[in-house]
């Protein structure tokens, strides 16, 4: 789970292909304070420019969401020099439907178009492991990212006995979501996990810790 801003974008077909981006909840107006944040990492990504291309190429349309991070959002944790968006779904508009694609179907229209996906910490053949929510818990508190490396499985630290997030910059939590998933069509499941460690802290003690790590290396 990336700690920043979800955002959705696409090309709408009511309107003559018109681009819009919309928060979570709202369609943005790009002239206005609210919308110019997430107007200016379409723009920065050239989002726009690559769904149309991608619509004249293959006649479809794309809808994608992603979270945003780095400067300015969320306190910044990953230290970002600037703001980057990570993908974590996508739908394509065919023959009048919006069909959602899984996690592997969108990682070549993802490559396509130049954009990421969000980070993957593993696949799970089977969920069963999972019986109780307390393992769940454990699970995702055991989770620590870097913009460059993702580890599983950690545990408190053995010296002075706190949750990871101090130690080895364990984050919000995760999303677990079913390969067939489709909210549409009521199909598969997709949920978050939170580290409630982490939510305890704050935003502002986690962003200080983080600095802190990241000026040790």
């Amino acid at each position: 789970k990336m700690e920043g801003q979800s955002f959705t974008c696409s090309l709408d077909p009511k309107k003559k292909y018109e681009f819009y981006v919309c928060s979570r909840n709202n369609r943005l107006v790009e002239g206005d304070s609210t919308g110019k944040v997430f107007y200016d990492t379409a723009k920065r990504y050239d989002i726009a420019t690559k769904l149309k291309a991608y619509y004249k190429k293959t006649g479809h349309l794309l809808m994608i969401q992603g979270e945003q991070v780095g400067p300015t959002i969320q306190e910044n944790i990953y230290n970002f020099k600037e703001v980057q968006w990570f993908v974590f779904r996508l739908k394509e508009y065919v023959d009048g439907k919006w069909i959602e694609r899984n996690w592997y179907d969108m990682a070549p229209i993802l490559k396509d178009l130049g954009l990421q996906r969000v980070p993957l910490v593993d696949v799970i053949d089977d969920m069963g492991q999972f019986d109780t929510v307390d393992k769940l818990v454990n699970y995702a508190e055991g989770v620590a990212w870097t913009p460059k490396t993702i580890n599983t499985g950690l545990q408190y630290h053995p010296t002075d006995g706190d949750k990871l997030w101090k130690t080895y910059l364990q984050h919000e939590g995760i999303v677990v979501k079913s390969f067939d998933y489709d909210k549409e069509k009521g199909r598969g499941y997709s949920f978050k996990v939170k580290n409630l460690q982490y939510a305890e802290k704050g935003l502002k003690e986690i962003a200080k810790v983080c600095r802190e790590l990241e000026a040790k290396k």
